[in-house]
């Protein structure tokens, strides 16, 4: 029940995430919208360093020596409290270096950072302490109040700034939830090591790291190989990525439910868990094949119905981008198997090297190819396309190794 709870309580705060998200992307203009798709990206980017890893050391210290739960919570948000403060050195590389973001966008959402870090310790402690309903049920309130105020900020607001400052009051409102059901201080016993060393928090920082550049080093491209005033390239793209994440909900939810079952089965027998690897990888391929071909099919009527008649240019780069959620669902037993072994770091290597590839050919393709802004983008979908496939593959490998 607690692995459930979980589940629920961060799945639909994503998915209410991602309905207010398409509600933006209607109601804002684009360039309104592709300035908030930036600011967001790179928000996402910074809050991973100002993290610091802690929530993974600070669940395991805190199941390890309960008794200690309070000092090991406030160690840990004082800590990310000086992280973020670091992180706002962004706001001046914005100036320096445009496809960042405004300026101004990423001042609210570097202001953000902090509620939302204290809401991920205290969660953190609370799932170390075995107390995981609790955690999501913050993690929902916050989830569902951020996206109640970033609707109501498309609908009044019309502006990037807006929403941004729609993130910094939900995180704000989700800190007081998670302050007033933080774990009860108990007896401290002695020798308690608070010496939050940065080694320690490395692996997750490189790992979430990795994973996020490769989500959103695109757009930074697209900002700044074909952004122009006659057309909203980061817009366009950037409410593609928006349509294409809700078919990515099958094969996440998918992993998310059935990762547990992966760590019995390869607890249980490695042979048996190879055997249920294969065997769902085949039909998650169907399924990728099925979705990737409705979408391609209703692509431009689907774009204008779901985000309005200023967004059927984007209907090609729809269709092509539609076609990752075929790789996405061959990965996504692949992962979870990686993950019963202990292998993120393989998972890591392939994330790094699949970036890697697709951030070469779009620089290439940039440097030596004369696109016009459309035909850029399209191509930048396709190495999109190619890098979650050679992703995928990677993955297989990893596995056969």
């Amino acid at each position: 029940m607690t692995i459930l709870a979980l589940i629920f309580g961060r799945g639909l705060a994503q998915a209410a995430g991602m309905i207010a998200g398409l509600v933006a992307v209607r109601l804002l203009a684009p360039s309104a919208f592709g300035a908030y798709s930036l600011a967001t990206t790179t928000i996402g980017l910074i809050g991973i360093l100002a993290d610091m890893g802690l929530d993974p050391i600070l669940t395991a210290r805190t199941a390890a020596n309960p008794q200690a739960q309070g000092v090991l919570l406030w160690a840990a948000i004082r800590w990310r409290f000086i992280a973020t403060l670091a992180t706002a050195l962004v706001i001046l590389l914005a100036a320096l270096i445009p496809p960042l973001g405004r300026p101004d966008l990423l001042l609210v959402g570097v202001i953000s950072l902090f509620p939302r870090g204290v809401i991920r310790a205290i969660c953190a402690a609370l799932t170390g302490l075995d107390k995981a309903r609790r955690a999501a049920s913050i993690e929902l309130f916050t989830g569902l109040g951020i996206a109640l105020l970033t609707i109501m900020g498309a609908i009044f607001g019309r502006d990037a700034l807006w929403l941004m400052g729609a993130l910094a009051v939900g995180n704000g409102i989700g800190m007081i939830a998670a302050l007033g059901g933080r774990p009860h201080p108990t007896p401290q016993t002695g020798g308690i090591d608070l010496h939050w060393r940065w080694q320690m928090g490395l692996p997750f920082v490189l790992v979430g790291l990795a994973g996020a550049l490769f989500q959103g080093l695109d757009l930074y491209l697209v900002a700044a190989l074909y952004a122009r005033p006659e057309y909203d390239a980061v817009a366009f793209y950037a409410a593609s990525l928006r349509v294409v994440s809700l078919l990515l909900i099958v094969p996440t939810a998918w992993g998310t439910v059935m990762l547990p079952r992966y760590i019995r089965a390869y607890q249980t027998s490695p042979l048996a868990a190879r055997r249920l690897w294969r065997r769902q990888q085949g039909a998650l391929l169907m399924v990728g094949i099925a979705l990737a071909a409705v979408s391609g099919w209703l692509s431009t009527p689907f774009i204008g119905w779901l985000l309005g008649e200023s967004y059927t240019i984007a209907a090609p780069i729809l269709a092509i981008l539609g076609c990752m959620v075929i790789p996405v669902c061959v990965s996504a037993p692949t992962i979870a198997l990686l993950t019963a072994q202990g292998r993120t770091g393989g998972i890591a290597m392939a994330v790094i090297i699949a970036g890697g590839a697709a951030l070469l050919i779009i620089l290439l393709i940039g440097i030596y190819i004369p696109f016009s802004p459309p035909q850029g983008v399209i191509a930048i979908a396709a190495v999109k396309v190619f890098a979650m496939a050679l992703l995928a593959w990677l993955y297989g490998r990893a596995v056969a190794r």
